[in-house]
């Protein structure tokens, strides 16, 4: 699993499944009585195609990374042994390089050990802390905070689906779904929630893109950051550029208020924190996914 080796190829070894999701557009937000104020005001957007995870990221699939990268660590910074000069080496970007992520800052605020090795400065991930009753292998990896997740997935050459991808799959094709049900309706046989514990991967129905979990169990890191929506059409939008929460998406398991699981529900979160219901959902855009 290196950076250079494509979406595909790095996630099948973790037996992880790709769904393609055709490119469109979309009004994202929602007007409805039952919204919060921070869904608005609804704005036209414009998603180029791109590839998703069948299901979140699980725990078994997370554990044999960090078993991969303890044996193979990131390579933060290397030491040129001729002139002594040393440059960062490794770095990750989001699509159209929007926003860019050292990965040095980034596994700096991971949970791991950094060590020397020739004058290489090394980043050995270590695993997760999961309570009891969420560490079953099918169970989607919760515990990992914002840079985690984003370092997790680039070793799969991907990154966290933004919030306009989420609501975009969410709302299903048509994009008249109040909920990311097949149905597009909210109820105990299509989504797991009201609930104290993650349920594995893929134990409801698919939504109509054939993605599971899309309504409730795990919440979804989002590569955004939180911020106010503005009105404007955008196309492929991660926004805002400054701020320090970024946002979570899908209504977690916890949740128990059918109006905190629609599919245009908003929440924040520290990229620090490791909260037991947020975990990670990963994105590639089609080229690299098919490279």
């Amino acid at each position: 699993m290196s950076l250079a080796t494509s979406a595909t190829s790095t996630a099948s070894a973790l037996g992880i499944n790709l769904v393609n999701i055709p490119g469109g557009t979309f009004l994202m937000g929602s007007e409805s009585p039952d919204s919060f104020a921070n869904e608005q005001p609804t704005h036209e957007v414009t998603l180029s195609p791109f590839a998703i995870m069948e299901t979140d990221a699980t725990v078994a699939q997370y554990r044999t990374y960090v078993e991969f990268q303890q044996k193979a660590p990131f390579v933060l910074m290397e030491t040129d042994k001729k002139t002594g000069l040393v440059s960062i080496v490794a770095r990750v970007k989001d699509p159209g390089e929007i926003a860019s992520y050292d990965i040095a800052e980034i596994l700096s605020k991971s949970s791991g050990r950094i060590i020397e090795v020739d004058g290489n400065i090394l980043f050995k991930v270590m695993p997760p802390k999961l309570p009891k009753g969420f560490d079953r292998p099918n169970q989607p990896i919760t515990c990992v905070s914002f840079y985690e997740a984003v370092a997790f997935l680039a070793a799969l050459n991907m990154r966290p689906i933004t919030a306009a991808e989420y609501e975009y799959v969410a709302t299903g094709p048509n994009h008249d779904h109040e909920y990311g049900t097949r149905s597009g309706k909210l109820s105990k046989k299509e989504a797991h929630y009201a609930e104290s514990a993650p349920a594995d991967v893929g134990s409801y129905p698919a939504n109509e893109f054939d993605l599971f979990d899309i309504c409730g169990n795990g919440l979804k890191w989002c590569l955004d950051r939180y911020g106010p929506y503005t009105p404007e059409p955008q196309k492929d939008p991660i926004a805002p550029p400054t701020g320090r929460e970024r946002e979570g998406r899908a209504g977690p398991f916890t949740h128990s208020h059918p109006r905190n699981l629609r599919a245009a529900s908003r929440g924040s979160n520290d990229p620090v924190s490791r909260y037991g219901v947020i975990g990670v959902r990963g994105v590639a855009s089609r080229q690299d996914a098919q490279a």
